[in-house]
């Protein structure tokens, strides 16, 4: 965890492999700048582009809420699972851990136990708290970790469903 790429120029992903790292300052508005500069680094085909954009907003707006602001660094690579994506927060690590209350909890077990489609209005009905992080975990099939080190945070996910980096 300790060689990250130091902030570059973006470059489109062709072949595969790393897409672009960006340094950002945090705040509300950060968000959907964050956003825009990450799809703007995949190409319309890739099929992680509407996954991205939920799984950084939520990510993102969860470290402007509970990270005691600072900055984050989002990189976002193509490999042979999927889009890979981690966004580390340079700051010390805060007592506050990603998690999904229980009460949520037990209505995402409900939910999931259903075979048919899942309706979008009991999505809506969750308990307030840990909607985003349930839709996270859904997103990336629970391919989420988190580290701590002495000086930053890091949240690496990965997004199965793209297949961009496994072109030949």
């Amino acid at each position: 965890m300790s060689r990250w790429r130091r902030e570059r120029e973006p470059r489109r992903a062709s072949s595969g492999r790393w897409i672009g790292d960006r340094r950002f300052a945090l705040g509300e508005r950060r968000v959907a700048d964050v956003q825009r500069w990450a799809l703007s680094l995949l190409d319309d085909e890739c099929g992680g582009r509407d996954d991205l954009a939920i799984v950084l907003g939520e990510l993102v707006g969860n470290v402007v809420v509970h990270g005691g602001g600072g900055t984050i660094t989002v990189i976002l690579m193509h490999g042979r699972d999927g889009l890979v994506g981690s966004l580390i927060h340079h700051k010390p690590p805060i007592s506050w851990e990603p998690q999904i209350p229980d009460a949520v909890g037990d209505e995402i077990s409900a939910l999931l136990e259903i075979s048919m489609e899942i309706d979008d209005t009991l999505i809506e009905g969750l308990a307030d708290g840990g909607r985003g992080l349930f839709c996270v975990a859904a997103l990336t099939a629970g391919k989420l970790e988190t580290y701590r080190n002495a000086d930053c945070s890091v949240l690496r996910w990965i997004h199965s469903e793209c297949r961009c980096g496994r072109r030949t």
